[in-house]
């Protein structure tokens, strides 16, 4: 028991703390509690370590194509005079825009709809909730059956991690799966469907243009705006055949995904679950020790306090 000793004015002056020695052997004491507690938990983590689905994780290692293959050209009409003209006819005078928009699409919200709609991926993500055999929502509840919100939140938390080096330019997608093949086919096809909705939407802007570049160029009437008209409508016919022609318009796929092996394992970390376990269990049961002898103390101290009957 700690030393204690009573002043003249009725105040306790006490040490409650314990040294190592008598802390080892409080342990020592209570060692079952210990070897008990730690036990369970360490028992419920293996249920759960032996329980749980292996997640994969597939890489593309990429970056941005290059968006001043017409700079040239592009700085001459700037500096002609004719950046008007060009921003009517849908041509982008700089490269950072285009860059900036091809990760925000890869990172929007209706890129993942459209990604989860047209591969059916609801049941995929949901499959606890899923009826195979009738095809169908195990419950009739509309509220409870997740629709494509749930369907993208899942996508973008748990499956799709998009990470963007500044220095190097490098772009890492990566796809966490429970199947390693589909893992690295959707990375892969992730990256090829971004640069096919970023070349679509290239052609229609670069079709567009040339349409009202060709109505300009028959209404007008000065040779010099004609010669104009006709610089500018050849840089949109050169940016119409490179997106054309240009299968990664957006984005240049250095490594494509290769299909993680089965010892690697994204997660669950199943030896640093076991061990965190371990940890957890002896001190909170530690904790658990020390707090009980704690009150065992005080109540001690309280009752050599009280004044006899």
């Amino acid at each position: 028991m700690a030393n204690s000793m009573m002043h003249a004015d009725g105040q306790l002056d006490r040490d409650e703390g314990l040294n190592l020695f008598e802390m080892g052997a409080l342990m020592w004491a209570n060692r079952w509690i210990l070897i008990t507690t730690t036990a369970v938990i360490v028992g419920l983590s293996l249920v759960y370590v032996f329980v749980a689905r292996d997640w994969y994780r597939a890489e593309v290692l990429m970056k941005l194509a290059d968006q001043k293959q017409n700079q040239g050209l592009l700085g001459g009409l700037s500096g002609g005079g004719l950046g008007g003209l060009a921003s009517l006819a849908g041509i982008d005078l700089g490269g950072e825009n285009k860059s900036a928009e091809s990760i925000a699409v890869l990172k929007s919200r209706e890129f993942a709809e459209a990604f989860i709609k047209d591969l059916d991926l609801l049941p995929v993500f949901f499959y606890r909730e899923w009826d195979a055999s009738a095809k169908r929502w195990t419950s009739s509840d509309i509220d409870k059956q997740p629709d494509i919100r749930d369907g993208i939140d899942y996508f973008e938390k748990v499956i799709l991690t998009i990470k963007e080096d500044k220095k190097t330019g490098l772009i890492t997608l990566s796809v966490d799966w429970t199947d390693p093949a589909t893992a690295a086919a959707w990375a892969d096809l992730l990256v090829e469907r971004a640069n096919d909705r970023m070349r679509q939407r290239a052609i229609a802007d670069a079709d567009g243009s040339v349409r009202y570049l060709k109505q300009e160029l028959a209404a007008a009437s000065v040779v010099a705006l004609q010669q104009s008209i006709a610089r500018i409508l050849e840089i949109d016919l050169q940016k119409l055949a490179l997106a054309n022609a240009d299968k990664e318009y957006a984005f240049r796929v250095i490594d494509h995904a290769q299909v993680p092996k089965r010892q690697w394992v994204a997660h669950p970390h199943r030896v640093l679950i076991v061990l965190g376990a371990f940890f957890l269990g002896m001190m909170s049961s530690g904790a658990f020790v020390l707090a009980r002898d704690g009150v065992r103390r005080r109540r001690i101290l309280r009752a050599e306090l009280r004044p006899p009957t």
